[in-house]
């Protein structure tokens, strides 16, 4: 069957999967039956559980203490903290105060903590009133960056602890994005550049990049960070930023892959220093398994980058590897997750298109949430001391 034998003006392709005339990416995805390969990540501890919910978040409070919030039908769940909305994201500044954002329809809402997450003020609306998907927030040098979606990725700044806003500007075309900050106040993003229309994988879709050096007022022109030959799907795979100040390396990781439900994790380096910008980039796959939601923790210790996400080898896990300083390797360690008992590979993370990686550099531990079956769960791993 081919294209021409459907209604092709009407919008209609041959869908391979089905061997349909359909509408594309309106079809379910089949993934493939990939096998388990048997093997649980033997430096993580038990799966406990945090909670029932899905897109988790979390961070590392003053005291120590590990602060999480996640979605739950149209609420926002905390320990101390529980309001209309969808979609958080947190963060904690150097002076220990807590930031927690999500979406409240079209609405940008933004609290606060001072005390570790025990008390919250009242939640403000941060945004431009435009639109909201998939906010987040970016403490650094002396400001406070809130990302969020609208039309492209908007950005703004606060440099009285979220009381105060820029005007927002819109550096990258894409929706879905990171940012993280550097020692020097630089302001790094990427997003991914496409619609929903390529929902599963599209020839369209794009990761770009874009850093600000004077907090966040203006921004180089957008630069490429995916291969052009790439195709990419738009759900389960928001990219993620993570940066080395001592190595000078910046890690970006995104999903490649089409309807053939066969995706892979590209982590992409960039070392900053290189004038001809670079990026060297390194595929976790395996010719089977559709692999969803990167995370990234670097440990600023050792320089080793953590990444972990969703996939379904054997009936389904949360699996995590390491890479080296500039990805002189990437080795796969295993499932983080509870074992075979897990369910199908798309009801493991509950439609979640969040996790968390996590490195407590103070206590030398990294935390991993992720969702299981609606439920938060976590565990932990000792890091190498310094």
């Amino acid at each position: 069957m081919a294209d021409a034998q459907c209604r092709v003006a009407e919008g209609y392709t041959c869908d391979d999967d089905w061997h349909a005339c359909l509408i594309p990416n309106t079809a379910v995805i089949v993934p493939r039956a990939c096998p388990d390969p048997g093997s649980r990540d033997a430096t993580m501890s038990p799966v406990g559980t945090s909670g029932v919910g899905h897109d988790p978040a979390a961070a590392i409070a003053n005291s120590g203490r590990l602060v999480t919030i996640y979605a739950r039908g149209g609420t926002i769940h905390s320990e101390y903290l529980a309001t209309a909305g969808t979609q958080p994201a947190l963060a904690r500044d150097a002076r220990g105060t807590l930031y927690a954002v999500w979406c409240n329809g079209a609405r940008v809402e933004l609290a606060t903590s001072s005390d570790s997450g025990d008390t919250w003020a009242a939640p403000a609306e941060v945004g431009d009133g435009g639109a909201c998907e998939r906010p987040s927030v970016v403490a650094g040098k002396g400001a406070l960056y809130l990302l969020y979606g609208a039309s492209g990725l908007r950005v703004r700044a606060s440099r009285d602890g979220g009381k105060t806003w820029t005007p927002a500007v819109t550096p990258l075309a894409g929706r879905r994005a990171a940012g993280v900050v550097g020692n020097d106040g630089r302001l790094h993003v990427i997003a991914l550049d496409g619609g929903d229309a390529g929902g599963f994988g599209a020839a369209d879709q794009r990761v770009e990049y874009a850093v600000s050096s004077d907090g966040g007022a203006t921004f180089t022109r957008p630069r490429p960070v995916s291969a052009p030959e790439e195709t990419l799907p738009y759900y389960f795979a928001i990219p993620r930023l993570a940066l080395d100040d001592k190595t000078g390396w910046l890690y970006a990781a995104y999903v490649s892959g089409g309807r053939s439900g066969v995706w892979d994790i590209v982590i992409a380096g960039l070392k900053l220093k290189d004038k001809t910008g670079t990026w060297k980039r390194v595929r976790l796959g395996d010719g089977c398994a559709m692999r969803r939601v990167p995370v990234l923790a670097l440990d600023p210790t050792t320089g080793a980058l953590h990444v972990a996400w969703y996939d379904n080898r054997g009936r389904a896990r949360f699996a995590h590897a390491v890479c080296a300083v500039g990805l002189a390797t990437c080795t796969e360690t295993g499932s983080i997750s509870k074992g075979p008992s897990s369910p199908a590979v798309l009801e493991l993370d509950g439609a979640s298109e969040q996790a968390v990686l996590l490195v407590d550099d103070r206590s030398r531990v990294m935390h991993a949430l992720w969702v299981e079956i609606a439920e938060i769960v976590h565990a932990t791993a000792k890091l190498p001391p310094r």
